[in-house]
C-alpha cells in the first residue's frame, strides 16, 4: 500500500499532493484506472494536548472519579467508544477503546471531542456553557 499525503484546495472536488514525495508518488500512479483510496485525517498533537487538558481540567472541578485516567476511561464508555464483554457470570461490561492515533483518525476524534464536551456539559459540570468550556481550554493550552 502507497500512503499519499494529500490536500483539498478551495472548494475543488480533488486532491492534490500535498509535498513533493507525494506528487512523485501521485504520478507513479496509473493514468485512468480506478483506484481505492482510505482517507484519514491525521491526528493532531495539539488536539491531544488539549484533550488531556479537558480532562485534568474536569477532573479537578469534580470529586467522583479518583483519577484523571479512571475519569478519562469512563468519558470514553459515555460516549459509546467501548466495546461489551459479557463475564463468565454473565454480567456485562463496557471496556473502552483506544483513542491512540493508529486506531482514530482526526475526524473521528473530533467527533468524539464534541461527544466528551456534551458529556461534561451536562452531566459532569452541568450548566457549564460548552462555548466558554472550549474557550477556557483554548487559553490553556493554545
Amino acid at each position: 500500500m502507497t500512503t499519499l499525503w494529500l490536500v483539498r484546495v478551495g472548494g475543488e472536488k480533488a486532491l492534490r499532493a500535498y509535498d513533493s514525495q507525494s506528487g512523485e508518488l501521485l504520478e507513479a500512479l496509473p493514468n485512468g484506472k480506478m483506484l481505492k483510496a482510505e482517507v484519514t485525517h491525521h491526528r493532531s498533537h495539539a488536539q491531544l494536548r488539549w484533550y488531556w487538558g479537558l480532562i485534568r481540567l474536569v477532573h479537578s472541578n469534580q470529586s467522583r472519579y479518583s483519577t484523571a485516567e479512571r475519569l478519562e476511561e469512563m468519558l470514553r464508555v459515555a460516549a459509546g467508544h467501548c466495546d461489551t464483554m459479557i463475564t463468565p457470570e454473565g454480567m456485562t461490561v463496557k471496556v473502552p477503546r483506544s483513542i491512540a492515533f493508529a486506531k482514530m483518525d482526526q475526524t473521528q476524534f473530533n467527533s468524539f471531542k464534541d461527544q466528551v464536551i456534551r458529556i461534561v456539559c451536562e452531566h459532569l459540570i452541568p450548566g457549564m456553557d460548552e462555548g466558554k468550556l472550549r474557550a477556557q481550554l483554548e487559553e490553556m493550552v493554545g
